[in-house]
């Protein structure tokens, strides 16, 4: 095979733009410099899965949560590390289904008499090609659109002398014109690993169609050849928390607005992992999309009516999706994102699709689901009587607007602060009479304030929380509260200043204590003011997380390919991050304590900022890999809560708060250390770690 034409080569490497890319939600989010297009795309549906924030505004919160921007360059080992490519290179079942499905239709096209010219579409580190090259192909060309990646594949492919059959170039292909890309020898065999858990987010389904129509012969075939998306219906009490927005007690009429279900959003879990309690399948796991890559164009956008049996009497509180790849097309190399088949995967989760409004259904019914796609998403809902015609329409899914401004773990934690027994009394004993300052970003906690309050300030800055406090006070007629976007804007004394950790947008960042420096800005400019919570206490644990850990896991050696040089590069560049706390939902998470919980530092209110660093010694227990870190409120005598734990037991998996924590990996030449040392440094309500 040829290579591509060396002209649009040069033009492709030198178009560079600058995208968002982030571990969980990390305080340390950087701008790494890259092509457009499906990488955009990949690094905002991380940023949708990890923080479960709606795909409409991702990019516009992910600005908001980047404290960091700053280029790296693509030599540079600290933005390897930032990749984040260990969770997929030990996917054993991924790794070996690939590599079957290669050798087998190399061998049988070789059989023919025919030469294998392959393209791998989103090369990387150049896995695949090798495999291809490997079984047995003559020619091989990787095509990654990440031009960080560039050198790192290049210099795996020469550890593993194959060079003289794999060539990787710099080019993405969603962004590359008809045209423009040519190739002395079309492609024969396409491979390609370019799916997320929603199959094509990654648009999948233009590269395996138009993107490569030129690049192919017409009789190429595909690596997966086919591929099918399942559902289930779910009734589950629990999940319902995460998209039915909350009522406010002691209110006579119920808003209209609290109806809508939102069908725009999803929610990627490990399903095997979150809360089971109630949950029931009241129907059964039916297709409702497949895919041919390889005899058939596939549709950017489709839609079609799926009969599905209703096998309990329930509602409908999600729809549980995953995806299965047919490697071949034989239908004997199977890969799955099948929760049945407990596979623990980070890069694949499965998803829960909310649909629009309230389903209620009987047993032996026969529920008509109008499933649609476009390029990129799915989308469900309750069909019409008769069914109508033509794809869903999102923008019509969420009639309220508020779904389409935060994420389902976010009303998830708005429930919870509704449903918390001891808020009402709390509030009626700090606010009765008062004017009341609310800061943290919560918009559901000014509208109880008001309750009892004269006068109630909510000191809002994200758009989302501003949205839905208006909504909500306009519905209510909550004329006592009013919307500030900052502290000058208060032009009165007031006698308490809040803060709500249960469902402040700000626990997207777990280890986030802005409201310690605020309560210090705020005592100095009103000083009787009472401070609300009373202390935050920064908490530890000691964790073997063995899922977990493989997303920072050694990759010295991959199906039998030396990537030693490539897992060198990953330790110095953790190296460089070690003293990173990333963040992560560890209620969906498997994890076992090797130590007790312990406080490592009181952050009391009102505050003492003399206090700017300090060092603390923890135990670990028995080699764990990991150290969870958290934040647990005294909000008053006898009303405390936690981000973190819910409940501890010594031999069981602990049970987390539907938010994130701070996770700091333990090097692995570490994990025999019955201590660790921890220092920490506060500026400005961001805590730096060094371990």
């Amino acid at each position: 095979m040829g290579s591509p034409n060396p002209e649009h080569k040069a033009s492709i490497i030198n178009h560079d733009a600058v995208g968002l890319g982030g571990d969980r939600n990390s305080s340390l989010v950087r701008s790494i410099k890259t092509s457009q297009g499906a990488h955009l795309v990949r690094l905002q549906k991380n940023f949708q899965r990890q923080t479960g924030f709606p795909k409409g505004d991702v990019k516009e919160r992910m600005a908001e949560m980047s404290s960091v921007e700053e280029e790296t360059d693509f030599d540079d080992p600290e933005a390897v590390g930032l990749t984040r490519y260990g969770d997929m290179l030990l996917d054993e079942k991924r790794n070996v289904a690939y590599q079957k499905a290669i050798e087998k239709v190399v061998t049988e096209m070789k059989d023919t008499g025919k030469e294998v010219h392959v393209l791998d579409i989103g090369t990387g580190t150049g896995l695949l090609a090798m495999m291809a090259a490997r079984a047995g192909a003559d020619r091989v060309i990787g095509l990654e659109e990440n031009e960080l990646m560039i050198p790192f594949a290049e210099r795996l492919v020469d550890a593993n002398d194959l060079n003289d059959k794999v060539e990787v170039f710099h080019a993405d292909l969603n962004e590359t014109e008809e045209g423009e890309l040519e190739l002395d020898d079309k492609a024969n065999l396409i491979v390609a690993e370019v799916f997320d858990t929603e199959l094509i987010g990654e648009g999948a389904l233009a590269l395996f169609a138009a993107q490569t129509r030129e690049l192919r012969t017409d009789d190429c075939r595909f690596i997966p050849a086919k591929a099918r998306i399942y559902i289930t219906l779910l009734e589950s009490p629990y999940l319902r928390k995460f998209s039915a927005l909350p009522e406010l007690p002691g209110h006579p009429e119920r808003p209209e607005f609290l109806d809508c279900l939102s069908g725009s959003n999803i929610f990627e879990v490990q399903y095997n992992a979150i809360n089971h309690e109630g949950l029931r399948e009241i129907g059964k796991t039916v297709e409702a999309f497949c895919f041919d890559f390889e005899h058939g164009e596939s549709s950017k956008q489709a839609d079609r009516v799926i009969d599905v049996h209703v096998t309990s009497d329930g509602q409908v509180d999600g729809i549980l999706f995953w995806w299965e790849l047919d490697m071949d097309g034989s239908g004997q190399i199977l890969l799955s994102t099948d929760p049945k088949k407990n596979e623990w995967r980070d890069h694949w989760l499965q998803a829960i699709h909310f649909l629009p409004g309230k389903c209620v259904v009987e047993k032996d019914q026969v529920l008509k689901i109008h499933a649609a796609h476009d390029e990129y998403s799915f989308s469900f809902k309750v069909a019409a009587n008769p069914p109508e015609k033509g794809p869903i329409d999102r923008a019509l899914f969420c009639q309220c607007d508020l779904h389409n401004h935060v994420s389902p773990p976010e009303i998830y934690r708005m429930n919870a602060l509704i449903d918390c027994p001891k808020t009402p009394a709390w509030l009626e004993k700090i606010c009765t009479g008062k004017k009341i300052v609310c800061a943290g970003e919560s918009p559901l906690f000014p509208l109880l304030a008001a309750k009892y309050a004269t006068k109630v300030y909510a000191v809002l800055e994200l758009d989302g929380a501003r949205n839905i406090l208006e909504k909500y006070r306009v519905a209510y007629g909550l004329d006592n509260v009013e919307l500030v976007e900052g502290y000058d804007d208060i032009l009165e004394n007031v006698d308490v200043l809040c803060f709500d950790p249960i469902s402040s947008m700000r626990t997207a960042v777990p280890l986030n204590v802005q409201f310690w420096p605020e309560a210090e800005l705020v005592q100095r400019r009103w000083p009787r003011v009472e401070i609300y919570p009373k202390s935050a206490k920064l908490r530890s644990l000691a964790m073997n997380l063995p899922n977990l850990c493989k997303t920072v896991g050694s990759v010295k050696e991959i199906q039998g390919f030396d990537f030693r040089i490539y897992d060198r590069w990953l330790k110095k560049a953790r190296a460089q991050l070690d003293e990173c706390v990333n963040n992560f939902p560890l209620w969906q998470y498997e994890g076992k304590p090797t130590s007790t919980p312990v406080t490592i530092f009181q952050f009391d209110f009102p505050p003492q900022l003399s206090v700017m660093e300090v060092k603390v010694k923890m135990a670990l227990g028995e080699k764990p890999n990991s150290v969870a870190l958290w934040l647990d409120w005294e909000l008053d005598d006898g009303f405390n809560h936690s981000n973190g734990l819910n409940d501890f037991s010594a031999q069981d998996t602990p049970k987390w708060y539907e938010a994130e924590q701070g996770v700091y990996f333990i090097p692995e030449d570490r994990q025999d250390q019955k201590e660790l040392q921890v220092t920490m440094r506060f500026n400005d309500g961001r805590i730096d770690f060094s371990f």
